[in-house]
């Protein structure tokens, strides 16, 4: 009878790692875990996002507009959305995160998005880039197409 109950305590336990909490960032293994948008393998934090269902089921991306597209194409309605500080690469919540839009920016897939938590930081990232800044909800709608970096 012992055995019977601790083995349902480590199901139990078990069952409650980061992975299945919906208001925390999945984890990404960098180098191994693949978009879920391009397929490309996900390599640098800079450009990392990601978001989860309400099911918690997690959703990883290689670059900010491959998660912008992913929404639009699959229509998905993330219950919580993570971005990295561009300065820090700390994951912040992307509904309250700036983003800034270049072509001098160069992301892995092209679409040249950055993002930060602060407004006054986007903005000077944007005039020393040529770039235009967006919030989350500016964000969502912008036809999601990469750019051609400038030469």
């Amino acid at each position: 009878m012992r055995w019977h109950v601790f083995l349902l305590l480590l199901v139990f336990i078990m069952g409650c790692s980061s992975e299945s909490q919906p208001h925390e960032p999945p984890r990404i293994l960098y180098g191994q875990d693949a978009c879920d948008q391009c397929r490309m393998i996900i390599n640098d934090p800079a450009f990392a996002a990601a978001y989860r269902l309400a099911d918690g089921t997690p959703r990883r991306f290689d670059d900010i507009g491959c998660m912008v597209r992913y929404i639009q194409e699959h229509n998905e309605q993330p219950a919580y959305a993570w971005v990295h500080d561009y300065d820090t690469e700390a994951w912040i919540d992307a509904r309250s995160a700036y983003y800034i839009r270049s072509a001098r920016i160069i992301t892995p897939m092209a679409y040249g998005f950055i993002a930060v938590s602060s407004r006054e930081r986007a903005t000077q990232l944007a005039d020393s880039l040529q770039g235009e800044v967006f919030t989350y909800d500016e964000l969502l709608p912008l036809a999601m197409e990469p750019l051609i970096p400038q030469s």
